[in-house]
């Protein structure tokens, strides 16, 4: 059973082969479609492509934390059909998706509050100017799938 903590928001971070909790903590478990993984205990794991929802939970003595879920569906597709640039970036953010739906971008801090969330069709320019320095999480939704890119605000 997973109890509410006072422990820190736990967030994942997606890239084309891996999954990284954003939490550090003194041990791991991911799971996949509410099944835990067995052996995936460390703060990464290589999701090999696998479709599916992911979470992992953290674990600091007596205390957890699970973190959302994130839905891993034709990554590899829809990751050559975005573009995101610049990247670390200082001014302004483009974002070019070529596809037949509207899409929806939303940005969150790793706290996992929202900083910006819009909807788009094909490109836009994004002004990150108010945004301090530091990391965001940038997910593109388009046709009931989603993208997950670390932004780096660096100015």
């Amino acid at each position: 059973m997973i109890l509410p903590t006072s422990t820190g928001k736990n967030a994942i971070a997606v890239s084309s082969d891996n999954l990284v909790s954003l939490a550090t903590s003194s041990s791991y478990q991911w799971f996949l479609n509410e099944q835990k993984i067995d052996g995936a205990v460390g703060r990464t794991y290589a999701y090999n492509g696998n479709e599916g929802v992911y979470r992992v939970v953290t674990y600091e003595g007596t205390c957890n934390r699970s973190s959302g879920l994130v839905t891993i569906t034709g990554m590899e597709e829809n990751a050559t059909q975005l573009k995101i640039y610049p990247n670390p970036v200082d001014d302004d953010l483009f974002i070019e998706f070529n596809s037949s739906y509207p899409a929806q971008a939303t940005m969150t801090d790793l706290l996992g509050r929202t900083i910006i969330t819009t909807v788009f069709d094909g490109s836009i320019n994004i002004p990150v100017v108010h945004l301090t320095n530091g990391i965001y999480l940038l997910k593109v939704i388009a046709g009931g799938r989603e993208i997950v890119k670390k932004i780096v605000v660096s100015h």
